[in-house]
């Protein structure tokens, strides 16, 4: 898998392949999009029809389209919207031209009879973005409507148009998967106990297209993550297991036999922890735990999170002889929330409760997948990064490649986290909102909980005139600061940045430039070019673990075939 990943992804020719496109694109582009001119030209000269409904045409469709817009639209927003409406996905980095270039899509879309779903990658934008477009499809007398939690679509008058998050959408196809794909197999067998859920009305025929806002976001960076539904209980160790796992964490040293993994945000055993655990079992003090080497490992490694990781008080309390999860923005308990992988599980044998079983992943999809259903997908991205061509092979869509965003606000870098410290902190006490997922800051929100609106930053940020957020951490991605600048009401996203980052991994140009930092020129230039190189390595290892959610999902199909079972 490793190597097939490698092969697809990190080849030279791939690379090449990207740059010759995108470099050939500004030439090529009359070319390409001479089609979409005359549409444009068409639909702007042309007034819109009285009934928008029986609107036949692309150019009545858009016609009509800038008319409901209420105010003058860029031609060229046109020409990239005419392009969303027909399968494309845009890169923009302005965000109004975004809106308007989906805006006028989706009016397009809406007018057709199949209609169009509008999905929406950042959950906390689904409220505003859907009273910004209503008025606009209620001058074409369409309805633009919600879709809730389960799927159903709500009953309004021409409601050809429906907006979600992305995530809602790709779940309603999970569900229906469940229910109608897969008849005799083990799959549909194991979720038995979601069969009493409604199913997703389909209210169109054929499928009607998706627009997705934030393309990038949703189809790039959530895609690392598969689609999963719960359905059974299983108990995933005993409590005997855990006990043994956790007499064996308390043996082993941190740094030596086990450390964390900044790219995975989790712990792991090294060579030397392995192979003492060999020792151990060779010896006979592993008794108690599976006789499965990767199981025990698993568990062990179950069992030093819980020690190194979570603390009682800060992270969840006993109550009413359960564990009940503390919220980490809200420092608040909240009943009901749950740890996977049987993290919980190991938790309540440490406290000697009894322990609970493990709700255990009974079905799992990819986005790609999910969104096949869909005659087509357009949408809107920021920056590509590099994937145009893998958004191409995975959702069959033609790019367009736009040019990259500009940072809202200056990167600072510092040889040391002291001295960066030192920074923050003068800049913390004049009211700037610290951004971290490193944990060692004060008072710091994390960088999804900021993206999400949550941890209080919409409070913080209405206490001052002109907010200012610091990123401490650097970026997995260089769309993450311009996306908290829009996402927080176009605050100044400052960076500072230190060569002591995990996620630099230290190495012999971090070394040379922390030790020659005070008399080395142009230092903050090539501390930048190190941290785009980092970026690139990154996005190229997403890109695997994209494929390798992809790969796994056609294997099992492979399989079902193989046994003469379908799969939709």
């Amino acid at each position: 898998m490793e190597q097939q990943t490698r092969d697809l992804w990190k080849t030279p020719l791939d690379i090449r392949a990207y740059r010759l496109w995108t470099s050939v694109w500004p030439v090529w582009r009359p070319f390409a999009v001479a089609g979409l001119w005359r549409v444009a030209i068409a639909a702007r000269v042309r007034k819109p029809s009285a009934v928008a409904s029986k609107s036949k045409s692309e150019i009545e469709r858009f016609s009509n389209a800038l008319g409901a817009m209420g105010r003058p639209v860029a031609m060229s927003c046109l020409v990239r919207a005419i392009a969303v409406s027909r399968g494309w996905i845009i890169a923009e980095p302005v965000e109004q031209r975004r809106k308007d270039i989906l805006l006028l899509a989706a009016l397009s879309a809406a007018q057709r009879p199949e209609g169009v779903r509008i999905a929406v990658s950042y959950a906390r934008n689904l409220e505003r973005t859907q009273a910004e477009m209503a008025p606009c499809f209620e001058r074409i007398g369409l309805s633009l409507v919600e879709m809730g939690p389960q799927g159903e679509v709500p009953d309004a008058p021409n409601n050809r148009a429906v907006i979600s998050s992305l995530r809602n959408l790709c779940n309603t196809s999970l569900r229906d998967q469940i229910q109608l794909g897969e008849p005799a197999s083990g799959l549909r067998l194991a979720t038995r106990d979601l069969r009493g859920k409604v199913p997703s009305p389909r209210p169109w025929a054929p499928a009607p297209s998706v627009l997705v806002m934030d393309a990038d976001r949703g189809l790039l960076d959530d895609a690392a993550t598969a689609l999963s539904a719960g359905g059974a209980l299983d108990d995933l160790f005993t409590a005997t297991e855990a006990r043994s796992a956790i007499q064996i964490a308390q043996k082993l040293d941190v740094e030596r036999d086990y450390k964390a993994d900044p790219s995975r945000k989790a712990l792991g055993l090294t060579a030397l922890g392995r192979k003492r655990l060999a020792e151990m079992k060779a010896a006979g003090e592993l008794q108690g735990l599976p006789e499965d080497e990767a199981r025990r490992n698993y568990l062990v490694v179950l069992a030093l999170t819980v020690f190194s990781e979570l603390e009682r008080g800060r992270d969840y309390i006993v109550e009413n002889q359960q564990v009940v999860l503390i919220n980490p923005e809200t420092r608040q308990p909240e009943p009901g929330r749950n740890w996977g992988s049987g993290v919980r599980q190991m938790v309540e044998v440490r406290e000697g409760l009894r322990m609970s079983q493990v709700q255990r992943t009974m079905a799992q999809m990819s986005i790609p997948a999910a969104l096949g259903q869909f005659s087509s997908i357009g949408g809107t991205a920021v920056a590509f990064e590099g994937a145009a061509r893998e958004l191409h092979r995975q959702y069959h869509a033609p790019v367009w490649p736009g040019t990259a965003p500009r940072n809202p606000g200056k990167i600072h870098v510092f040889p040391t986290d002291q001295k960066r410290d030192l920074q923050i902190a003068d800049l913390a006490s004049n009211g700037a909102i610290l951004i971290s997922d490193s944990g060692g800051l004060d008072g710091a929100i994390g960088v999804e909980s900021a993206l999400a609106g949550q941890g209080g930053i919409q409070e913080r940020l209405e206490l001052n005139s002109k907010p200012v957020l610091v990123l401490c951490d650097v970026p997995i991605s260089p769309r993450i600061p311009v996306a908290l600048s829009q996402l927080n009401a176009g605050a100044e996203v400052c960076q500072y940045l230190s060569l002591e980052d995990p996620f630099l991994r230290a190495g012999v140009r971090i070394f040379v430039l922390r030790k020659c930092w005070n008399f080395l020129p142009f230092r903050q230039y090539l501390t930048r070019r190190i941290i785009e190189f980092r970026q690139g390595k990154m996005a190229a290892k997403s890109a695997g673990i994209r494929y390798n959610v992809v790969d796994v999902e056609s294997r099992r199909k492979r399989l079902l075939a193989f046994a003469g079972q379908t799969s939709k």
